[in-house]
C-alpha cells in the first residue's frame, strides 16, 4: 500500500546566479559548446516552452518568446543578454504567444500562434508595434501560424491552425490572407497542417507538419501547388517535420516524427529521402527528434528537440554526422530546443526547457563521409487527394467489470433551457457544435474530447446550477458526461484525427494503431504517456451495456467508445487520474476542497475547489491544459513508493498524476513528470 506523508507543500522555483559561460573544451572532431545562462534580470527562465525560434538581424539574435514573457536580444560576441517586454497598448502577452520571427533587413517580426496581434521590432531599441487588423473573412485563432518566411517584398506567415495564409506588407502591417488551396487538399480548422517554411528566391515552399502534402506558393499571386509523391519507403504520418532549410540549391525538411530527412528539388517538386542515420544515434517514431535546422553556408544542422545529438547533414550527399559533446554542467534532455539560428561563425540553439542557451562552434566538415544511400523518387506531380478516413476494425471483445460504473447522461439533461448546444426539441445543434469545433484551441497536443472541452467548462457550470443533485465535488464526472455527450452526438463531423498504420514498440511488445495512435502521438507519444503497456480489448459497462475499446500505456489510458451503430467514436484519454486516486486508502487530506487563494499566480479551478501553481502549473500549460490533464482533484503533496526510493511531490488531476522531483539524490532531480499510473492500474485490472 503506498505509504503518504502529507505536508504543508509550497512549490517555489529559485534561479541561482550561474557562472556567465560554461564551456567543453573538446576535440576538432566535436567542435565545443558553450552554455549561457545568465538571463536579464527580471526574467525567470523556468517553463518547457519558453521560446520559440529565433532571429538574426546581422548583429544580434533575438529569441522569439512562445511561454516567456519577454524577447530575449543575444550578443553573440559575449552572450550577454537583454529582455524587452514593453508591449504594445492594447495588447496583452500570455502563453503560446509566438512561434518564430522573421527579418526582413530593417525589422523583425514575430509570428503569432494564440498571441492576438503580429508584432513589429525596431532591433536598435526593442520598441514593438502591434497589428491585428486581420483580412475580411479570416478569424484569428489560437496555435494560428508556426514561422514564417520573407521574400525581400512582403512577409509570409505559415498557417498551423489557420485557415488561410496571410502576408503583410512590411511598410503599414497589412494583411491579404490567400485559402485557394490546391484541387484534393483539405486545409481543415485546427488541423495542426504546416510547421515553418523556406524561400527559395522564387516560391515560398510550406513544411508539413500533419498535411499530407509540401505546397509551393508563387508570392506574385498567392497560387499554390502541392507534391506529395514521397520518397520509396517513406509513409507521410502525423507530427511529421519541424521547419525546413534551403540551401541554395535544395530544400531540406527536418523531421520532427519522420523516419528520414527531405530533400526537394525546387525545380520539380521530386523528393530524395535520406536515413543512414550516425552511429549511436536512434531516429525512432514518436521521438519528436529535432525543431527546426539551420544552414551556414556549408553543412544543414538540425536542432535537437528530444534528439540526444546535434546532426550535421553534407548537402552534397546527405552524409550525417552527431554531435553530443555537451557543456560541463548541462544535461541534455527532452524538449530542450526550439529551433536555431546562425551568427556566420556559430549555431546558436534556442531553448525550449533547456536552461540554457547553446552556442555550437562546429568542427571543420569531416574529410571522409560515406555516401548516404538516396531514396529517390520520379519526378512528383502535384495535388494528390489526401486519404479518407476510414473505419478501424472493432478488435475481438474482453468483456471485465467495469471498475467505476458511469451513469447515463440524457442528450439534453432536464434544466437545461434550449439554445446552444441544444435544440428546442433536446437534439443537438450542429451548427454550434461545428462552431466550437472550429474555435477549438489546441496547444500543440490534443483534446482529450475534441470537441468538447472549450464548451465542457461552461456546460458543466449550467448542469449543476440546474441540476441540484449534483453537488459541486462531482463536476469534473459531469463535466465528463456532457462532453460524451456532445462528441457522441456529433461523431460524423468532421473528424481531427487520422488512422495511422500499426507499430510495434519493442521496449513492451505492444503495439499502437489507428486512431489511438493518432491521439497518443499528438499528447506527447513516449515523452508524456510513455509506451503501451496493454493490446487494446473491449470493455462493457455493466450498468449501461456501453462498450469502450481500451489500451493502457505507462501514464494513460487510451479510450474509443462503440457507438450503438456500431462505428467507433472518438479517441480520448480516460480519467485514469481520478480512478486511481479513488482507489486509494486512506483517502489523501489533499484532496479536501481549499478557498480561492488570493494570489494572482496561482490558478483555481472552482469547479473541484483546487488550485494549480507552481512547476505543476507551467507542466500542465505545456503539456494540454484542461483538455489533456482535466481539472486538478488534489493539492500537491507528497508520497512514497515500495518500488521507487524516493519521496516525490504529487498532485492528481482527472487523467494523470504529475510528480515533482524534489530530492537531490533522486536520479530525476528538479524535473517534473507524469507517474506511472497506466501501468500501475492496468496490472490490477487485467482482463
Amino acid at each position: 500500500m503506498i505509504h503518504r506523508i502529507w505536508k504543508s507543500f509550497v512549490l517555489a522555483l529559485v534561479v541561482l546566479g550561474f557562472v556567465v559561460i560554461q564551456s567543453v573544451a573538446s576535440a576538432t572532431t566535436q567542435g565545443t559548446m558553450t552554455g549561457y545562462n545568465t538571463w536579464p534580470s527580471g526574467f525567470t527562465n523556468a517553463g518547457f516552452a519558453r521560446f520559440w525560434g529565433g532571429v538574426s538581424d546581422g548583429t544580434s539574435i533575438w529569441m522569439i518568446p512562445y511561454d516567456a514573457d519577454r524577447v530575449v536580444k543575444i550578443n553573440p560576441s559575449d552572450g550577454i543578454m537583454t529582455g524587452y517586454n514593453e508591449w504594445p497598448t492594447g495588447f496583452t502577452k500570455g502563453v503560446a504567444a509566438f512561434s518564430g520571427g522573421v527579418y526582413d533587413g530593417t525589422s523583425i517580426w514575430m509570428m503569432p500562434s494564440s498571441a492576438s496581434h503580429v508584432i513589429k521590432i525596431n532591433p536598435s531599441n526593442g520598441i514593438m508595434t502591434g497589428y491585428n487588423e486581420w483580412p475580411t473573412g479570416f478569424t484569428k485563432g489560437s496555435g494560428a501560424f508556426s514561422g514564417g518566411v520573407s521574400d525581400g517584398t512582403s512577409i509570409w506567415m505559415i498557417p498551423r491552425n489557420a485557415s488561410h495564409v496571410i502576408r503583410i506588407n512590411p511598410s503599414n502591417g497589412i494583411m491579404t490572407g490567400y485559402n485557394e488551396w490546391p484541387t484534393g487538399f483539405n486545409k481543415w480548422p485546427n488541423d495542426r497542417a504546416f510547421s515553418g517554411g523556406v524561400y527559395d528566391g522564387t516560391s515560398i515552399w510550406m513544411i508539413p507538419f500533419d498535411a499530407d502534402r509540401v505546397i509551393k506558393i508563387n508570392p506574385s499571386n498567392g497560387s499554390m501547388t502541392g507534391y506529395n509523391t514521397w520518397p520509396t519507403g517513406f509513409t507521410k504520418g502525423n507530427s511529421a517535420f519541424q521547419g525546413g532549410v534551403y540551401d541554395g540549391t535544395s530544400i531540406w525538411m527536418i523531421p520532427r516524427n519522420a523516419s528520414h530527412v527531405i530533400k526537394i528539388n525546387p525545380s520539380n517538386g521530386s523528393m530524395t529521402g535520406y536515413n543512414e542515420w550516425p552511429t549511436g544515434f536512434t531516429n525512432s517514431s514518436g521521438i519528436n527528434a529535432f525543431h527546426g535546422g539551420v544552414y551556414d553556408g556549408t553543412s544543414i544542422w538540425m536542432i535537437p528537440y528530444n534528439a540526444s545529438h546535434v546532426i550535421r547533414i553534407n548537402p552534397s550527399n546527405g552524409s550525417m554526422t552527431g554531435y553530443n559533446e555537451w557543456p560541463t554542467g548541462f544535461t541534455k534532455e527532452n524538449v530542450a530546443f526550439q529551433g536555431g539560428v546562425s551568427d556566420g561563425t556559430s549555431i546558436w540553439m534556442i531553448p525550449a526547457a533547456a536552461d540554457r542557451v547553446i552556442k555550437f562552434v562546429p568542427p571543420p566538415p569531416p574529410t571522409a563521409t560515406p555516401t548516404a544511400t538516396p531514396t529517390a523518387t520520379p519526378t512528383a506531380t502535384p495535388t494528390a487527394g489526401r486519404p479518407s478516413a476510414s473505419t478501424t476494425p472493432i478488435p475481438t471483445a474482453i468483456p471485465i467489470p467495469s471498475p467505476t460504473p458511469t451513469p447515463t447522461l440524457p442528450l439534453a439533461p432536464a434544466g437545461f433551457a434550449p439554445g446552444f448546444p441544444y435544440n428546442a426539441d433536446g437534439s443537438m445543434n450542429a451548427d454550434a457544435v461545428n462552431t466550437s469545433y472550429a474555435t477549438w484551441t489546441d496547444m500543440g497536443i490534443v483534446s482529450a474530447t475534441l470537441l468538447t472541452d472549450t464548451v465542457s467548462i461552461s456546460l458543466t457550470q449550467q448542469f449543476l446550477a440546474n441540476t441540484p443533485q449534483w453537488p459541486l465535488d462531482n463536476a469534473p464526472l459531469a463535466s465528463t458526461l456532457v462532453s460524451r455527450a456532445i462528441r457522441d452526438a456529433n461523431n460524423t463531423a468532421k473528424r481531427k484525427y487520422k488512422p495511422l498504420k500499426a507499430e510495434v514498440y519493442p521496449q513492451t511488445g505492444y503495439t499502437l494503431s489507428g486512431y489511438t495512435r493518432d491521439l497518443w502521438e499528438r499528447a506527447g507519444g513516449i515523452t508524456t504517456l510513455g509506451y503501451p503497456v496493454s493490446d487494446p480489448y473491449v470493455q462493457t459497462d455493466p450498468a449501461t451495456g456501453a462498450q469502450r475499446i481500451m489500451q493502457y500505456t505507462e501514464r494513460g489510458r487510451l479510450e474509443q467508445p462503440i457507438l450503438k451503430d456500431g462505428t467507433l467514436g472518438m479517441p480520448e484519454l480516460g480519467r485514469l487520474g481520478a480512478e486511481y486516486l479513488a482507489q486509494q486508502e486512506p483517502f489523501p487530506i489533499a484532496a479536501l476542497p481549499v478557498a480561492p487563494p488570493s494570489d494572482p499566480a496561482i490558478t483555481y479551478f472552482g469547479e473541484t475547489r483546487h488550485t494549480l501553481q507552481g512547476t505543476f502549473k507551467r507542466y500542465f500549460t505545456a503539456n494540454g491544459g484542461l483538455a489533456q490533464n482535466g481539472y486538478p482533484l488534489t493539492e500537491p503533496f507528497m508520497e512514497t513508493y515500495p518500488d521507487y526510493p524516493y519521496a516525490v511531490t504529487v498532485q492528481y488531476f482527472e487523467r494523470v498524476r504529475m510528480e515533482y522531483h524534489g530530492d537531490p539524490a533522486d536520479p530525476l532531480y528538479g524535473q517534473t513528470t507524469l507517474g506511472r499510473i497506466g501501468a500501475a492500474v492496468y496490472a490490477g485490472n487485467q482482463p
